[in-house]
């Protein structure tokens, strides 16, 4: 039984309510010569694990040859839009709600009709996942390839549950951590052959030459947040670490907060209300966040749930150490004595112990990145996102 059931014509038609009967329309012909091009589906165009590697894939496509055509579903600030990744591709935001009769999607009709388009990428863009299975009745050829990056399990399985309700309609499912393999293989029966684990190592940081980054002051640990400030991200938990660590070492511990989001007047507030304007520096995303890693003696990841965060790499590429919540797949980079209890008062009381271990411990604090580099380095042995796009970008251009 399907999970997901498109409106089509033939099933409205099928339905006693319907007393008018609906005619499909079905897409023109291509004009002569039509340009070549894939459709890259994304979120929105702003800060994102998902987004990053969305914009990625736009480049991979220019290179391939290929024009971009890039869909947007969800209101946003955009700021990404002026990104030179995005010159010479045709960006489309879409506006929900959309109109149109049943059966019929007039911007992929559209589309269609006007390009020789070859594939689709699909990086957390509902409204691609609805209506995938109008491009597979008409243009069966097209590959549709998704990304995934995290389970959601507060939200019914976010978009790994979208992607396996529209499974009938995806040629091959792209994940980025074992769990998400696992999650897709074992618990949900997708097919071993279409589901790829392909890393995002590389994406934004060089993970082959890497090197230990020693403390920066000896009389003050550095401890860095990066990432949006928003649910996911819990900047709560980590002021609450910063508050506890100032009550217990009072000018040992110094805390930077880089990234922005929905949730940057409450997180200012908070810092205001604990007074810990001494203790937390904020930083925007205007500022470079090689900067932050250069200033930092660890990362600290304080998200309710993540997959694998590009920071984690980012960071131990960097040469600092991490210490995470034990969410999703980031055990697969972060051993056991660097993982923190993810309910919020366990992580606060985890990290502490273990921001007080290292500060005083700088051989033990080298050891855990070096646990950490040898896990990267193991992992980086996958075939890559982009060498696995490349790939199929290569194909669809036969």
């Amino acid at each position: 039984m399907r999970l997901y059931e498109p409106l089509t014509i033939e099933a409205a038609n099928a339905s006693e309510a319907n007393h008018h009967p609906w005619v499909e329309i079905k897409p023109g012909t291509r004009i002569l010569d039509a340009p070549k091009a894939v459709i890259v589906a994304m979120h929105w165009l702003q800060a994102g694990g998902a987004e990053r590697w969305g914009m990625e894939t736009i480049q991979l496509a220019k290179e391939a040859g290929f024009l971009p055509i890039v869909l947007t579903d969800s209101d946003g600030h955009q700021p990404w839009i002026t990104d030179p990744i995005c010159d010479g591709a045709l960006v489309i935001p879409l506006t929900q709600p959309l109109q149109y009769r049943v059966g019929d999607v007039p911007i992929l009709r559209a589309l269609f009709e006007q390009f020789d388009i070859r594939g689709i990428m699909i990086h957390h863009c509902q409204w691609m996942y609805d209506n995938a299975w109008w491009v597979k009745k008409y243009f069966p050829d097209v590959k549709i390839v998704d990304s995934l990056h995290i389970v959601e399990y507060m939200f019914q399985g976010g978009f790994p549950r979208e992607s396996l309700a529209h499974d009938e309609w995806i040629d091959l499912h792209h994940v980025i951590s074992p769990q998400l393999e696992r999650w897709m293989e074992d618990i949900h029966h997708i097919p071993a052959s279409k589901v790829v684990d392909a890393p995002l190592v590389g994406l934004t940081a060089d993970s082959e030459h890497v090197s230990y980054a020693e403390r920066r002051d000896p009389r003050v640990f550095n401890v860095a947040f990066v990432g949006r400030m928003s649910r996911q991200k819990r900047p709560d938990a980590f002021i609450l670490v910063a508050k506890a660590m100032k009550q217990a070492a009072p000018g040992q511990y110094h805390f930077i907060m880089h990234g922005s989001g929905d949730m940057d007047s409450f997180t200012d507030g908070l810092i205001k209300r604990y007074g810990l304007d001494d203790v937390i520096e904020r930083r925007p995303m205007s500022i470079p966040v090689s900067r932050t890693y250069a200033d930092a003696d660890v990362l600290l990841v304080s998200s309710v749930n993540e997959g694998i965060t590009l920071t984690t790499i980012e960071a131990i590429s960097a040469g600092i150490p991490v210490l995470s919540a034990n969410v999703g797949s980031q055990e697969t980079l972060v051993p056991s004595q660097g993982l923190l209890r993810r309910m919020t008062s366990s992580f606060i009381h985890d990290a502490k112990r273990a921001l007080m271990h290292l500060n005083g411990n700088e051989m033990d604090r080298h050891k855990l990145w070096e646990v950490e580099k040898n896990r990267l380095e193991t992992f980086s042995h996958k075939q890559t996102a982009n060498s696995l796009f490349c790939q199929l970008l290569n194909e669809w251009n036969k």
